[in-house]
This record gives structure tokens, C-alpha cells and sequence, in this order.
């Protein structure tokens, strides 16, 4: 399965880009993109031990559905909380999909809130509802 990505804007100021330029057009770099790619990895590589620890003290939330990858919302979810009398906390790192058959008024019966680092696929009315 082909990795997912999302597009973002990104200013830079010109003596940068300058530089950037410089290093991709001696082969450093395969473009722009593979530059931004391998700087966003070191830098991310560089901060894993304070992104682990912030991760570990998330998840010991009570009531806490926490994942690292991709999440999916569906009714069948919702359903099987509900037959438990359950509620939920969702916070997602990476992937978040909410099922556009799922009303909104079933997913605030049950779910308490969502906090999503990464990205959302959902209707409006959800997103709007949970601050998305």
C-alpha cells in the first residue's frame, strides 16, 4: 500500500530557496520536494523521544481510543459502544476517517471528543461539531 501524503503551502524566504535550489541542482536532492521530504524526516527523527513521551502520556487517559496510523469512525463502532453503554475519547496520530453514513447525533452520543493530529476525512457538520 502506497504511502498517503497531503499537500501543504510553505513560505521560504529567497536566499533559502536560493540555497535549496544550489543543493538540488548539484544532486544533493532529486527536487524541492526531496529536500522538504528529508528535512521533515531528520527533524521529526531528531524530536522522537519528546514525540514518543507526549504519545505515552495521551493514551493513560481514561475512556481513551488512541491510534498511530489511520482510525475509521464507523456505525457498526458507534453501535457496539453503545450496546456497552460506553463513551469515548478518540485522538488519532496520523489518519482519521469518520464513515459519511454516520450521523452526527449518533457520534456525539458517544463520542466525547476528537483531537486529530494529521488529517480528517469527514462531513462538515462533523468536523464543525468536533472543532476539526
Amino acid at each position: 500500500m502506497a504511502t498517503q501524503t497531503e499537500k501543504i503551502t510553505l513560505n521560504v524566504t529567497p536566499i533559502d530557496l536560493a540555497a535549496i535550489d544550489l543543493l538540488v541542482e548539484q544532486g544533493f536532492y532529486q527536487n524541492r520536494t526531496d529536500f522538504f521530504k528529508h528535512a521533515i524526516a531528520g527533524k521529526l527523527q531528531e524530536q522522537q523521544t519528546t514525540i514518543d513521551e507526549l504519545v505515552t502520556r495521551e493514551v493513560k487517559q481514561p475512556h481513551s481510543y488512541y491510534t498511530i496510523g489511520i482510525q475509521v469512525i464507523s456505525r457498526k463502532w458507534l453501535a457496539d459502544l453503545q450496546v456497552k453503554r460506553d463513551t469515548a475519547t478518540v485522538v488519532v496520530y496520523g489518519l482519521l476517517t469518520i464513515d459519511q453514513d454516520v450521523p452526527l447525533s449518533m457520534l456525539q452520543e458517544t463520542v466525547t471528543s476528537i483531537k486529530v493530529y494529521g488529517v480528517t476525512h469527514a462531513d462538515k457538520s462533523i468536523k464543525a461539531a468536533y472543532g476539526l
